[in-house]
């Protein structure tokens, strides 16, 4: 049996597929764009929102992902749309594993815990 890698690239499609169970358990129509090599990573929408999202693991330290934010930034998007920055920072020792999402167009950034099924906005 072949042992399965553990890359960056795999453990990031893993958190983009925890972002989509999330949105959509919120009520957005997902898509997640498969091997992804562009700014964004998935594209939310419902009724009323439209939401570009770029997705980020990280296992060490945060840093600001300054490139990543210009280049959403610079995507061309819908009138009324979002464009979005979610990192999944992974547990280290005196921090607990959570989400940090960044809203690119006024810099809010919030806290998001996910425990199962639980999401806590802190």
């Amino acid at each position: 049996m072949a042992e399965k890698k553990n890359n960056n690239k795999t453990r990031g499609i893993v958190k983009e597929r925890e972002a989509k169970r999330l949105l959509v358990s919120w009520g957005y129509n997902v898509l997640r764009a498969r091997g992804s090599l562009g700014v964004v990573d998935l594209v939310a929408f419902n009724g009323e929102h439209s939401r570009f999202i770029s997705i980020k693991r990280v296992k060490g330290k945060y840093y600001s992902f300054i490139h990543e934010v210009e280049n959403l930034k610079n995507l061309k998007t819908p009138r009324y749309s979002q464009k979005e920055l979610w990192i999944y920072l992974d547990a280290l020792k005196g921090r607990k594993a959570h989400w940090v999402l960044k809203n690119i167009e006024n810099g809010d950034e919030e806290r998001m815990d996910v425990k199962g099924n639980e999401v806590k906005i802190a």
